[in-house]
């Protein structure tokens, strides 16, 4: 017998409530940033979701969009003095997000990421 989950019928999806996203769409988004940029931000954090959650009313609702500017913004930012400490929820789910996302970024093949979680090539 295929039973349905009664939270997400079914879908493993966590449900959208009040237009806000679930607490694994949270997790998810912060737990990409810390591996990304070796911090340790709590996805718990009250501060950390009204961010997510002005994007999140804004239309950014897929986590791929959150993780696509983690990664442009830590191959940009990543092992520079000055901006590295931008690598944090104020700054990057902040109004500029649509700015970042629209960003142009094209890595190339054998370009050294400098970031935390590839320090391999691309």
């Amino acid at each position: 017998m295929n039973e349905k989950c009664s939270h997400c019928n079914g879908t493993g999806v966590e449900p959208v409530w009040n237009n806000k996203p679930g607490s694994a769409f949270y997790k998810q988004v912060i737990d990409c940033l810390n591996k990304n940029a070796g911090t340790s931000y709590r996805y718990k954090s009250k501060s950390v979701k009204s961010l997510i959650d002005a994007r999140f009313a804004e239309g950014w609702t897929k986590f791929e969009d959150y993780k696509l500017v983690i990664e442009k913004k830590c191959h940009e930012w990543y092992g520079c003095g000055v901006m590295e400490r931008y690598l944090r929820p104020k700054t990057l789910f902040s109004p500029k997000f649509n700015e970042y996302h629209g960003q142009q970024w094209a890595p190339t093949p054998g370009q050294t990421r400098r970031y935390k979680q590839g320090r391999d090539t691309l």
